[in-house]
């Protein structure tokens, strides 16, 4: 799996983007790190952000690397749809799709949303 990991993470962003909708609509869920309070973060304009991954072990990965103390949390992808992306499109905060050390892939939540409703309706 370390192999899959590794070249899942090199692939390009917009590739990793279809990799993450793909795998969360299969799963039926979305993974986020947790330590009290969700990860998240700031550009230098002072806009919030926070961070999904497609499998707890993606999540995981960044964790080690980047969110020490942070623990891999599902999210159900209902919830998701329903609860958090309204929210979070309310609130005004960017989504960052499968980031990796390299690069990340920046989403409003209505594009997010509508992604996933798209390949839901079609699985």
């Amino acid at each position: 799996m370390k192999k899959e990991l590794h070249e899942l993470t090199r692939l390009p962003a917009d590739t990793r983007y279809e990799v993450f909708l793909h795998t969360v609509v299969e799963n039926k869920e979305v993974w986020g790190l947790f330590q009290e309070g969700w990860a998240t973060a700031e550009d230098a304009k002072g806009a919030q952000r926070i961070f999904f991954w497609p499998s707890e072990e993606f999540a995981s990965h960044q964790a080690a690397k980047e969110w020490p103390g942070f623990t891999p949390k599902p999210i159900a992808l209902d919830e998701f749809i329903e609860a958090w992306l309204p929210g979070l499109e309310k609130d005004e905060i960017q989504i960052s799709v499968f980031s990796t050390a390299k690069d990340e892939i920046l989403a409003e939540a209505e594009t997010l949303l509508e992604d996933l409703e798209d390949l839901e309706g079609e699985a």
